[in-house]
């Protein structure tokens, strides 16, 4: 959060931007960690590994997803609904322009129904929080791969977060000690 706020854009005149961009960061990932938990909770359970709380009727839906692809497939169905209607009311002129459904397709396609479903695959293999500090690493990669692929320039305020980021994800994947 430092290197965002200290990275303020110098369009920003007010601050209000900031602030904004900086909620909506937070908001972003707490609904990403919610995903991961709830995606993992449900495919364990689709496995037999969890109980689910809720009654026998829950238990029964969670014994007809076999391999998990039903829940990924509710979970997506669900979050499109709200991404519709903003898509409607805001991105209406961009519907319109043919040039843009190649790419409208393959974002939908490839990083977002294969990305998310090899995310799910890793989520039978781990726990929520191992997949999601291995997730964390994405921004890095993506920045990295911007600097060497498309010749992006990234500043030292970029750098230092890159570093901070892989840092702190290095922190966070050393065991801890348990205390006696």
């Amino acid at each position: 959060m430092v290197v965002v706020t200290l990275a303020r854009s110098e369009h920003d005149g007010g601050g209000g931007a900031l602030a904004l961009g900086v909620a909506s960061a937070l908001l972003a990932g707490l609904t990403y960690a919610l995903y991961s938990w709830a995606v993992a909770r449900g495919l364990h359970a689709a496995a037999g590994a969890v109980s689910v709380p809720g009654g026998p009727g829950v238990e029964a839906v969670a014994a007809g997803l076999p391999n998990g692809r039903g829940l990924v497939g509710a979970v997506f169905g669900i979050a499109a609904v709200p991404l519709v209607v903003l898509v409607l009311v805001a991105g209406a002129p961009s519907l319109g322009e043919g040039g843009n459904w190649p790419v409208f397709l393959y974002l939908a396609l490839v990083p977002t129904v294969l990305g998310h479903s090899l995310y799910a695959v890793g989520l039978r293999s781990v726990g929520a929080s191992v997949a999601t500090l291995v997730s964390l690493l994405e921004p890095v990669v993506a920045a990295v791969l911007a600097v060497l692929v498309v010749g992006e320039h990234l500043g030292a305020t970029g750098w230092l977060g890159i570093a901070l980021v892989v840092a702190g994800l290095a922190v966070l994947a050393v065991p801890g000690r348990r205390l006696r």
